[in-house]
């Protein structure tokens, strides 16, 4: 499942008739969180990948985009950690997790609005 839906309820309801529009800054947001990811992953500026990561989690969550949480919490500890080896894979499960996601939550605010 990539979108819980007892989370993103919870998003909708709490921000009302500003859930579309700010769900839309999410999607913007979080491809311009990823983009820095993977450019700090390419320079191995792991302090930068951890907090890209980090931002990238906390936002995802509150829409219920749990398993683009999951991966970019994944990314944040090994980058924290120094555990570079698995961060460029890990960068790639969260690339294609986080299009699927998008995909899902245009769609849904496409027939929400």
């Amino acid at each position: 499942m990539i979108i819980d839906e007892i989370a993103f309820a919870e998003a909708r309801d709490v921000l009302g008739e500003r859930f579309i529009q700010i769900l839309e800054y999410y999607c913007e947001d979080a491809e311009s969180y990823l983009q820095a990811l993977e450019s700090a992953v390419s320079q191995s500026n792991w302090t930068e990948a951890a907090n890209q990561a980090h931002t990238l989690k906390s936002s995802s969550q509150q829409y219920g985009v749990l398993e683009v949480a999951e991966i970019a919490k994944r990314i944040e500890l090994n980058a924290r950690e120094g555990n570079t080896p698995a961060l460029a894979h890990l960068a790639e499960e969260l690339r294609e997790r986080l299009d699927v996601a998008l995909t899902e939550l245009r769609h849904r605010s496409a027939v929400t609005a």
